[in-house]
């Protein structure tokens, strides 16, 4: 029989704490930087009026909610789950002419989990299991059901954000989008999974201590 003891913590209370966080600062301050960073890139995301030219190509009844939702749940596939639902939130809040149902706003984080579920790069746990040796076709097979549970939460959640505040077209609006800083945002997003790929295969043990990257 195998009895298992429960280590003590060397330090309590404030100390603990300090000691802790004295071991893990590198991750907690690239966690900080990646959640910054990525909240700044949805914010020039948004200013630069992509998402109001949505309305001219999604329907205006619930399914264009619903493409919204898919259209988070294939970025997640390449780009961290974080900066999925934040751009998916930009957009959502540009869609909805800010009125966004707290049930979309759980679909939107949904979506952008099971997006990247079956992608080495799409996801902080997956990119991980990648860091140590698995195969990146070893994860794919997680899309089967993150595909069923895409339905199944999406639906109702884009029938519901459509009773909320439908999508309205506003064709006699002129609008102009500022192509410049939008290439600047595609490259950032082009340069995060860029770095992503190229430090994982070929700087793993340096990967290790940043998987948020």
């Amino acid at each position: 029989k195998h009895i298992l003891t429960l280590q003590q913590p060397q330090h309590a209370g404030l100390a603990g704490l300090g000691t802790h966080l004295g071991h893990e600062w590198v991750v907690i301050f690239n966690l900080l930087g990646l959640l910054l960073g990525f909240a700044l890139l949805a914010r020039h995301f948004e200013e630069r009026d992509v998402p109001k030219v949505l309305p001219r190509y999604l329907p205006d009844d619930w399914k264009g909610a619903f493409a919204l939702l898919a259209i988070v749940f294939v970025l997640s596939s390449f780009l961290d789950n974080i900066a999925a639902a934040l751009i998916g939130g930009a957009m959502a809040h540009t869609l909805f002419n800010k009125k966004v149902h707290i049930g979309y706003i759980a679909a939107l984080v949904a979506a952008s989990n099971a997006g990247g579920s079956g992608s080495v790069v799409g996801d902080t746990t997956t990119t991980m299991m990648w860091i140590e040796g698995v195969n990146a076709g070893d994860v794919l097979h997680a899309y089967v059901a993150a595909a069923a549970a895409f339905f199944v939460f999406a639906i109702p959640a884009s029938l519901q954000q459509h009773r909320y505040s439908p999508i309205t077209k506003d064709v006699t609006r002129q609008i102009v989008i500022d192509w410049t800083r939008t290439a600047v945002v595609v490259f950032l997003l082009a340069a995060a999974v860029g770095t992503n790929v190229i430090v994982n295969l070929n700087f793993p043990e340096q990967a290790e201590h940043f998987p948020f990257i």
